[in-house]
């Protein structure tokens, strides 16, 4: 969900041109999809990241970017292409003077070669992280490096030396409070204490990393619950928000319906009454042709019976006087 809502603000960048702030984005995009283990994703965002930072020639941002892609090649075991990024970073953080970013990579670094099981370089490499970690003087970035440099201890079986900088690292993280790291690290010193035979001690730093495990499982646990409530109660919101689009359109629909059906009764009424009118109008006009037709005949009677009236009488009276038949 929150992926879909900073899809937006990168479409818009992308539109007004802000290649710096799209780059910033590209980069959140790449790391949500780190956490979700989405790794390709992840590294085609943070590409896309570099290449528009190598367009503005933003060495910071460079750096950065090239940092991420390292890391994240690293996740995914793909040393081949970690490796070549993470050594560019490294060169453009020691020339912008980017100490802690420098012990960052140098840290990477060392993680890769300890699983690629060259350990001198390795641990060459956590060393140099650990003197820049202490020039910065960053607390949990110093406990992560002499994990790495106590991983290295424990894979040459330098015991020992490994639980030595464990328990440094324990005593360090009272104060840090980085659970995933503490947990980690009272495995690594139970596995020492198992390697160097004493039990009790690898049986007692086994109980507290289950219970450390157990706590972090439970606060997953809980963080996916809340997740899911936030969920549900925004998936609930949302089919509210349809229900009511629906009765609103719902309504408008009946209205719409409404209107159109009086405007169909209101036409048909004008039709009906238009009609009414037509034939009102045609059987006036016969009433006045049948009475203009009357007129007429009557008129051409009273013309032909008086001429016929004048004729008559005279004759008339003529054959009454007259006593000769052939008259």
């Amino acid at each position: 969900m929150l992926l879909n809502f900073i899809w937006k603000p990168c479409r818009l960048t992308k539109e007004i041109g802000d290649k710096n702030a799209e780059a910033r984005i590209h980069n959140y995009l790449g790391e949500l999809y780190k956490v979700q283990k989405q790794l390709d994703k992840a590294i085609e965002h943070y590409e896309m990241a570099l290449s528009l930072v190598k367009e503005l020639n933003f060495t910071p941002g460079i750096s950065a970017c090239l940092s991420n892609l390292g890391s994240t090649y690293t996740e995914a075991s793909n040393y081949a292409k970690a490796i070549p990024y993470l050594e560019e970073a490294l060169k453009l953080k020691n020339a912008t003077g980017d100490k802690l970013g420098a012990s960052r990579v140098l840290s990477n670094l060392g993680n890769i070669f300890n699983d690629k099981q060259q350990y001198d370089l390795a641990e060459n490499y956590f060393s140099q992280a650990f003197i820049l970690a202490k020039e910065v003087d960053h607390p949990l970035h110093l406990s992560v490096v002499e994990f790495g440099l106590a991983q290295n201890a424990f894979y040459r079986q330098d015991f020992e030396r490994c639980i030595e900088m464990v328990n440094n690292i324990i005593a360090a993280l009272a104060s840090v409070q980085d659970l995933p790291l503490t947990i980690k690290t009272y495995k690594l010193l139970s596995n020492a204490y198992g390697e160097m035979g004493e039990f009790d001690k690898a049986y007692l730093n086994a109980i507290n990393h289950n219970q450390l495990s157990d706590s972090l499982y439970n606060e997953k646990i809980l963080t996916v619950t809340n997740d899911l409530e936030a969920k549900y109660q925004n998936e609930q919101k949302g089919r509210e928000i349809q229900l009511q689009a629906l009765q609103i359109l719902q309504g408008e629909n009946e209205r719409n319906f409404l209107i159109v059906f009086v405007a169909v009764i209101l036409l048909l009424t004008g039709l009906v009454y238009n009609q009414y009118r037509i034939k009102y109008k045609a059987n006036a006009k016969l009433k006045e042709l049948d009475r203009l037709k009357s007129d007429f005949f009557a008129n051409i009677s009273h013309e032909f019976r008086t001429p016929l009236s004048l004729i008559m009488v005279p004759l008339k009276e003529k054959i009454d006087q007259s006593t000769s038949e052939k008259e």
